[in-house]
């Protein structure tokens, strides 16, 4: 026997939509601008396909930190003028796939990024970055698609892609993800990154911190100036870079090096290096060399491939 539903179809649809979905809801995000009324279409939106926000920075506000809620952006382009911040736990933000769902930047300060993650166990995939360039200002960090704050710990992203937003400019700093010092457990899978200006991924430590767990596998990598960066890379020449890098994996990816570019900066002199490697990936170049790969001898090298051949050892 059918149950009758006290208030009708409207308010038991309203009660389904405002009940937790499982251990986090889901909200819906469109780019399409458009006019709602009424409290019931305010009360429900971000709540189904029908009842979306049409503000990234409204749907992060409707997360509850630990509860992990899912962000679904419908297809199309998603302008930001400056940063926005995913700074609840737990919280997956994802696209309808690289190529349909696309974040990109109306903003020109430079050390701005698209998306900061500030909480710990949050996803990020299946959305198109364009981060704008900007020219390089002394001791200011670069643009960034993503960037991972100081001392987050378990970020994923992935099937993901970092192409610049604008037209390049030699003075321009950009980069795909940037990880900050303190960072533990990063995970960047299947992304790709086109035409980078300085770097497509920038690690950055300090004196007396350490950058632990960063993974990157399975993704195509290009750059302007460097593909895969630390410290100086991806910062002025102003800034002084130590600390440590542990635990650093790469494998499986296919590196393609533009210009003079070098396909891996990991060699600096005032950092220390421990239990890092780089194995089975692709480098897109004829020889290995200091201009082309530069990284720390505390690497562990190989299965690595070139169009000359086999490399397994630590490039001269």
């Amino acid at each position: 026997m059918a149950l009758s539903y006290p208030g009708g179809r409207v308010r038991q649809l309203l009660e389904d939509l405002t009940s937790p979905l499982g251990d986090g809801r889901t909200f819906f995000v469109t780019p399409v601008s458009y006019a709602r009324s009424g409290a019931f279409m305010n009360s429900v939106s971000g709540k189904g396909p029908g009842y979306v926000f049409t503000t990234l920075s409204d749907a992060f506000a409707a997360c509850e930190d630990g509860r992990g809620d899912v962000i679904q952006l419908l297809p199309g382009d998603y302008q930001l003028g400056s940063e926005l911040s995913l700074s609840k736990s737990s919280v997956t933000l994802r696209g309808f796939g690289s190529n349909k769902t696309f974040i990109k930047s109306t903003g020109s300060g430079t050390g701005s990024t698209l998306i900061k993650v500030t909480a710990a166990s949050c996803t990020i995939e299946g959305i198109g970055f364009r981060p704008k360039a900007t020219a390089a200002t002394t001791g200011v960090l670069h643009n960034a698609g993503i960037r991972v704050n100081f001392d987050v710990q378990h970020t994923t992203i992935k099937d993901c892609s970092f192409t610049i937003g604008d037209e390049p400019d030699d003075d321009g700093r950009t980069a795909g993800v940037s990880i900050l010092a303190g960072a533990s457990f990063t995970t960047i899978d299947n992304c790709y990154f086109g035409g980078m200006l300085f770097t497509s991924i920038h690690m950055y430590t300090y004196a007396d911190t350490e950058l632990a767990y960063v993974t990157i596998k399975d993704c195509r990598i290009g750059g302007t100036n460097a593909n895969i960066t630390h410290g100086k890379g991806g910062l002025t020449s102003a800034v002084t870079v130590a600390g440590t890098i542990s635990g650093l994996s790469i494998s499986g990816c296919m590196f393609v090096p533009i210009e003079d570019a070098a396909a891996l900066s990991l060699d600096d002199t005032s950092s220390s290096y421990e239990g890092c490697s780089i194995v089975n990936n692709h480098f897109c170049v004829d020889t290995f060399n200091a201009t082309e790969v530069d990284v720390d001898t505390a690497f562990v090298m190989a299965g690595n491939t070139t169009l000359a051949g086999m490399a397994t050892a630590i490039p001269a």
